[in-house]
């Protein structure tokens, strides 16, 4: 006996091919035998044919794409990045995740967009329109963004089709201002008095340790000493720098 769900979806679909008198079709899930079948029914010399295909394995495989764009969607959402696709042209077919809006400030609106039309705001396009490019040509490229007061690390790389034809880029921005900023810290403190903010031994020995390099290599260099009356007295109060 034919499952009762897609028996029942069969019978509207023949009703509606004898009203209507055109071909007609529908997919339908059969529980009891847990399958997928897509139906196509036409008007026949004595009635209505009906063809019957299993699509399970097609509906499995559209399941675990939406899947996983769901997981990249929720990913995504928790990073500092952005991640789009552009066609042969540089239009941008696709754009997902969260950034500043000195990158992105309408998603939907900037779909179907040049690139060269988006990035013209940019202080330096130059560098990531020659990326896209080169990533055309077959190139996969990293380089750094600037946009405003904002830092991201983006890597682009060709987008290919089945038979592997490039048919776009896949690009990949990072934001990464905070990481640099602390970056810029972390180095500050190593060469700086923090009670001071003036440059420390450490600094010095770095400064000095380059003017020798230069001057081996011809350039003029010198040192200059200072000895300051009662600093001493500073030292002791409020620490050695």
């Amino acid at each position: 006996e034919f499952p009762e769900a897609a028996s029942g979806a069969l019978g509207d679909l023949y009703r509606e091919v004898i009203v209507g008198g055109a071909a007609r079709a529908v997919e339908v899930y059969a529980p009891t035998i847990r399958r997928w079948l897509a139906a196509h029914a036409a008007p026949a010399r004595h009635g209505v044919s009906i063809y019957l295909r299993d699509v399970t394995e097609r509906h499995a495989a559209e399941r675990a794409i939406r899947e996983r764009e769901a997981r990249l969607r929720l990913v995504m959402a928790q990073l500092p990045a952005i991640l789009w696709t552009t066609d042969a042209e540089l239009r941008l077919t696709s754009i997902t995740g969260t950034a500043p809006e000195a990158l992105v400030r309408d998603h939907a609106a900037l779909v179907g967009r040049s690139l060269d039309d988006r990035m013209a705001a940019w202080p330096e396009p130059a560098a990531a329109l020659a990326a896209e490019r080169r990533a055309l040509a077959g190139e996969s490229v990293t380089f750094e963004l600037r946009v405003d007061e904002h830092v991201f690390d983006a890597h682009v790389e060709p987008l290919r089709s089945a038979s592997a034809r490039v048919i776009g880029v896949l690009g990949l921005a990072l934001d990464v201002t905070d990481r640099r900023r602390l970056e810029g810290d972390l180095v500050r403190a190593a060469f700086h008095d923090a009670l001071t903010g003036l440059s420390n031994r450490r600094h010095f020995r770095d400064r000095v340790e380059h003017a020798v390099a230069r001057a081996s290599r011809g350039a003029p260099a010198a040192v200059l000493f200072l000895d300051l009356d009662d600093f001493k007295a500073v030292n002791d109060r409020l620490g050695h720098a």
